[in-house]
Protein backbone atom coordinates (compact mmCIF):
# COMPACT_ATOMS: atom_id res chain seq x y z
CA UNK A 1 0.00 0.00 0.00
CA UNK A 2 1.49 3.73 -0.49
CA UNK A 3 0.02 7.02 -0.50
CA UNK A 4 1.97 9.57 -2.90
CA UNK A 5 1.29 12.87 -3.82
CA UNK A 6 2.25 13.74 -7.85
CA UNK A 7 2.76 17.73 -7.03
CA UNK A 8 5.19 18.60 -4.36
CA UNK A 9 4.05 21.35 -2.58
CA UNK A 10 6.53 23.27 -0.79
CA UNK A 11 4.82 26.52 0.44
CA UNK A 12 3.89 25.30 3.68
CA UNK A 13 2.48 29.45 4.84
CA UNK A 14 0.62 29.12 1.71
CA UNK A 15 -0.66 25.49 2.12
CA UNK A 16 0.05 24.27 5.77
CA UNK A 17 -2.28 21.09 5.05
CA UNK A 18 -0.92 20.07 2.03
CA UNK A 19 2.53 20.73 2.55
CA UNK A 20 5.24 18.51 2.05
CA UNK A 21 7.31 18.99 5.55
CA UNK A 22 7.93 17.14 8.77
CA UNK A 23 5.01 17.27 10.44
CA UNK A 24 3.49 15.26 7.69
CA UNK A 25 5.34 12.06 7.78
CA UNK A 26 5.44 12.37 12.10
CA UNK A 27 1.55 11.89 11.15
CA UNK A 28 2.01 8.69 8.94
CA UNK A 29 4.08 7.05 10.95
CA UNK A 30 1.15 8.14 13.76
CA UNK A 31 -1.61 7.01 11.70
CA UNK A 32 -0.06 3.11 10.81
CA UNK A 33 -0.19 2.60 14.40
CA UNK A 34 -3.32 4.29 15.58
CA UNK A 35 -5.47 3.21 12.21
CA UNK A 36 -4.10 -0.26 12.53
CA UNK A 37 -1.93 -0.09 9.34
CA UNK A 38 0.87 -1.38 11.53
CA UNK A 39 -0.97 -4.71 12.99
CA UNK A 40 -1.95 -5.65 9.74
CA UNK A 41 2.16 -5.65 8.45
CA UNK A 42 2.61 -2.03 6.93
CA UNK A 43 5.50 -0.87 8.46
CA UNK A 44 7.35 1.58 6.94
CA UNK A 45 7.08 5.15 5.73
CA UNK A 46 9.41 6.33 2.51
CA UNK A 47 10.13 9.65 1.72
CA UNK A 48 11.33 9.82 -1.91
CA UNK A 49 11.21 13.45 -2.99
CA UNK A 50 10.07 16.90 -2.14
CA UNK A 51 12.41 16.90 1.01
CA UNK A 52 15.45 18.35 0.24
CA UNK A 53 16.80 22.39 -0.50
CA UNK A 54 16.73 23.81 -3.41
CA UNK A 55 20.64 24.32 -3.53
CA UNK A 56 23.26 21.63 -2.34
CA UNK A 57 25.54 22.03 0.31
CA UNK A 58 29.19 20.72 -0.71
CA UNK A 59 27.40 18.57 -3.24
CA UNK A 60 25.44 17.16 -0.92
CA UNK A 61 21.22 16.77 -0.93
CA UNK A 62 20.20 18.47 2.65
CA UNK A 63 16.84 18.56 4.30
CA UNK A 64 14.83 21.76 3.45
CA UNK A 65 15.66 23.47 7.35
CA UNK A 66 12.13 25.43 6.98
CA UNK A 67 10.17 22.17 6.18
CA UNK A 68 12.02 19.51 7.92
CA UNK A 69 13.80 21.83 10.77
CA UNK A 70 14.89 18.76 13.14
CA UNK A 71 17.06 17.22 10.14
CA UNK A 72 16.12 13.69 8.30
CA UNK A 73 17.90 11.89 11.39
CA UNK A 74 15.34 12.99 13.65
CA UNK A 75 12.38 12.47 11.01
CA UNK A 76 13.68 8.79 10.66
CA UNK A 77 14.63 8.41 14.17
CA UNK A 78 10.84 9.52 15.60
CA UNK A 79 9.40 7.04 12.68
CA UNK A 80 11.78 4.10 14.19
CA UNK A 81 10.92 4.73 17.53
CA UNK A 82 6.93 5.76 16.69
CA UNK A 83 7.11 1.91 15.27
CA UNK A 84 9.03 -0.13 17.52
CA UNK A 85 7.13 1.15 20.65
CA UNK A 86 4.58 -0.56 19.51
CA UNK A 87 4.33 -4.47 19.81
CA UNK A 88 2.86 -5.31 16.25
CA UNK A 89 6.13 -4.08 14.91
CA UNK A 90 8.11 -7.18 16.43
CA UNK A 91 6.07 -9.70 15.33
Amino acid sequence: MSWATFFCEIDCDKYPNHCINEKLYQDMADRLVSDGFLEAGYNRVHIDDCWMEKSREHGRLVADRKRFPSGMKNLAKYVRYTLIRNPWSLS
